[in-house]
């Protein structure tokens, strides 16, 4: 059985392994989805895999600014801390 989703949490550093990534979740005729998780600081990595795959930028992801502080005390505390 072939994967229906891909998430990319780390951008491969070509468009030939984000391909490769990707393609394993729509072969055979079968739907799939794949989703880049990118940050800031990879806003020029995925600037350049979206020309070299020809895409037009996706439309932005809503963020809810007031959530960002609790989510980075999450990404800097651990778990049993909080």
């Amino acid at each position: 059985m072939l994967p229906q989703s891909q998430v990319h949490y780390q951008l491969p550093a070509s468009a030939d392994l984000y391909v490769h990534r990707s393609g394993r979740t729509a072969r055979a005729a079968e739907d799939g989805i794949a989703v880049a998780m990118v940050t800031p600081a990879d806003s020029r990595r995925y600037d350049a895999l979206l020309k070299a795959l020809g895409r037009p930028a996706p439309p932005e992801f809503p963020v809810v600014s007031f959530l960002l502080p609790l989510a980075a005390f999450c990404l800097d505390t651990p778990a049993a801390s909080r």
